[in-house]
């Protein structure tokens, strides 16, 4: 019995060895992990910094290419946009011109389109007589204004926003500048300012003569006409 004992606990003593010798093994594979995790850390910080050093220099190049498609025009002095002569996306021409502004400190000022044909006798510091249609003439008036500045070239159609699309066809016309003598409109005793973007109407004052003279001006005509044909007479 005591061999058989002695036995047991030789053989107890060599499977204790055993398992010490497999733990042992067993933290050094453990220890071989935790370095081979350690390694795929610092690749994976290394690969996600170089991956975020990419993100911005596209970022950059994007920034850098978007600034150098967009151009920043700057207005020569503060006001309101008063009219947009150019839609988003539309190709101008050089020197053309985008936007009419109402300086903050400055006078109103109306831009009216003439026909050719209408021109003729337009020109800087001639009265004229507007007609707002948002103040009907036969019930407010009309109010009085000058000529400040007439273009020297046609404005084309495809310029000016506030042309209706049905006349986009019709042949370009002249930008005539007015300087209204008064803001305001005087609606039921009380005076209506003028906002931008109203649409108006003007006729020119290009003559002034005594009334007399407007009353007998067919006698006028009449007599020319006699006149020349006499002269005419006495010729032949």
């Amino acid at each position: 019995e005591f061999e058989s004992r002695q036995q047991t606990l030789i053989q107890t003593r060599q499977e204790l060895e055993s398992l010490r010798r497999q733990r042992v093994q067993l933290d050094g594979s453990l220890a071989s992990v935790h370095t081979k995790i350690a390694g795929f850390d610092a690749s994976a910080a290394m690969a996600i910094g170089e991956l975020r050093q990419r993100i911005a220099g596209i970022e950059e190049q994007l920034a850098q290419g978007e600034s150098r498609r967009v151009v920043v025009v700057t207005a020569p002095r503060d006001g309101t946009i008063a009219a947009v002569f150019a839609r988003a996306g539309q190709m101008v021409p050089a020197g053309s011109e985008l936007v009419s502004i109402l300086p903050a400190d400055g006078n109103l000022e109306i831009h009216l389109l003439a026909e050719s044909k209408a021109i003729g006798f337009v020109r800087k510091g001639i009265r004229v007589l507007l007609r707002y249609a948002a103040f009907p003439y036969q019930k407010f008036g009309q109010y009085p204004g000058m000529i400040t500045d007439v273009s020297q070239v046609t404005v084309a159609n495809d310029l000016d926003t506030s042309v209706a699309l049905s006349q986009q066809k019709q042949a370009p016309r002249y930008r005539i500048t007015v300087q209204p003598d008064s803001s305001v409109v005087m609606a039921y005793g009380k005076p209506e300012p003028l906002r931008a973007g109203m649409a108006v109407e003007a006729d020119l004052l290009l003559d002034t003569r005594p009334l007399y003279q407007w009353l007998f001006e067919p006698l006028y005509s009449l007599h020319g006409k006699i006149t020349g044909q006499a002269l005419r007479d006495a010729a032949l």
